[in-house]
């Protein structure tokens, strides 16, 4: 269940099927200008669907149409209703694998663990006996005669 939405100025519900107008408004606090959006319905914000004033995009998480004001918004990578699917959306984004290099031969890999090194366990292999065979510095031998 998601949490409800109201609109800021007319302080009536806004529904889960109704579009969602997200308005930034700049504050000056002490660590220089803040934005906060505030949330409106669209009776309130006098707003039809093919304005030109206003960003149309989605929300990360459920899918609900947003309608951003151009000029007054901030860069806001992720763009959500409500709190509520924020916080769903950045797990989702955190959770979602990143492409890595092979530690052996350097070749892009999605990786299916969080811990994994290596593009494949021929990779992983050839690493531990190049490993083996070139020990390095201080490994047992002895460079003194």
């Amino acid at each position: 269940m998601s949490k409800a939405n109201y609109c800021y100025w007319c302080k009536c519900r806004i529904s889960e099927n109704e579009s969602i107008v997200l308005i930034a408004r700049p504050l000056k606090a002490y660590r220089g200008l803040v934005f906060r959006w505030r949330t409106g319905c669209l009776r309130c914000c006098n707003q039809e669907a093919g304005s030109n004033d206003y960003k149309i995009q989605s929300c990360k998480h459920c899918g609900r149409t947003l309608y951003l004001k151009a000029d007054e918004t901030p860069f806001a990578p992720i763009v959500t209703c409500n709190s509520e699917c924020r916080g769903l959306a950045t797990a989702k984004q955190l959770r979602a694998p990143r492409p890595r290099h092979c530690n052996h031969c350097a070749a892009e890999y999605m990786p299916k663990r969080i811990d994994s090194r290596f593009c494949s366990l021929a990779c992983k292999q050839k690493a531990y006996r190049q490993r083996q065979a070139d020990p390095g510095p201080g490994f047992g031998r002895s460079t003194s005669a």
